[in-house]
C-alpha cells in the first residue's frame, strides 16, 4: 500500500476546518478504508498558539514565520518579510515527499504555504469558509471547497474559478460537534492553567 504525506497550514480558527478531515482520515485509516497509508502529516504555523493548537495532530510541525497584523512597515520591508516567510514554507515543504497541501482561511501563513506548494509542484486543497480577504492566491490552489452554492456562484463569477466545489456546510461545525457538544470542554480553570 502507497504511503502519503501530507501537510497542513491554517491559523487557529481555520485549522479547526482541517481537524476534522484528519480525525476522518486517521479512522478511515485505521479501519482500512483507505487505498493509501499516511505516512506523515507536518504543520505550517505561524506563532505558538497555532503550534499548540496543530500539534497533537501533526508528526512535524514548522515555524513559518509570523503574523503581521497591526505592524507598520514600509513597502520594502513588508515584501522583504513576506519573502522570507515564503522561503520559510518553502523550505519546510521541500525535501519532505508532500502529497498533498490542506489548508483552511485566508491569513498569511496561508498563502505564504500556497505559494510555496505552487513552486514545488505540491497538490493544494484550500477549504474556504468566508470570501473577505483578496482570494487571488488561494484562486491558485488545485481545488478549492466552499459551503455553499452561493459561495460557488460568487468565485466562479467575479473570479473565473473553475476549481470550485461546494460541500454543503462548513467542517468547522464537525470540530464545534465533536469539542463542543459532547462536553469535551474543558472548564475556565484548566483554559487559564493551560494558556495563561
Amino acid at each position: 500500500m502507497k504511503s502519503k504525506n501530507i501537510a497542513i497550514a491554517g491559523e487557529i480558527t481555520p485549522s479547526k476546518t482541517i481537524i476534522p478531515i484528519i480525525e476522518k482520515l486517521r479512522e478511515r485509516e485505521n479501519e482500512g478504508k483507505l487505498s493509501f497509508k499516511i505516512n506523515k502529516i507536518i504543520g505550517l504555523y505561524h506563532g505558538e498558539s497555532s503550534r499548540d493548537f496543530l500539534e497533537p495532530y501533526c508528526d512535524e510541525t514548522y515555524s513559518i514565520g509570523e503574523g503581521r497584523r497591526g505592524k507598520k512597515n514600509s513597502a520594502g520591508k513588508l515584501a522583504y518579510l513576506i519573502s522570507k516567510d515564503i522561503l520559510k514554507s518553502f523550505n519546510a515543504l521541500k525535501g519532505k515527499d508532500i502529497d498533498l497541501l490542506i489548508t483552511a482561511g485566508n491569513a498569511g501563513d496561508v498563502r505564504k504555504a500556497i505559494v510555496a506548494a505552487n513552486i514545488l509542484n505540491i497538490p493544494v486543497l484550500h477549504i474556504e469558509q468566508d470570501i473577505y480577504n483578496p482570494i487571488e492566491v488561494i484562486s491558485q490552489a488545485n481545488l478549492v471547497t466552499v459551503p455553499s452554492i452561493e459561495y460557488k456562484e460568487y468565485l466562479e463569477k467575479n473570479y473565473d474559478l473553475k476549481n470550485v466545489v461546494d460541500i454543503n456546510g462548513y467542517p468547522m461545525a464537525k470540530y464545534v460537534e465533536n469539542y463542543i457538544k459532547v462536553d469535551n470542554l474543558i472548564d475556565k480553570d484548566e483554559i487559564y492553567g493551560e494558556y495563561g
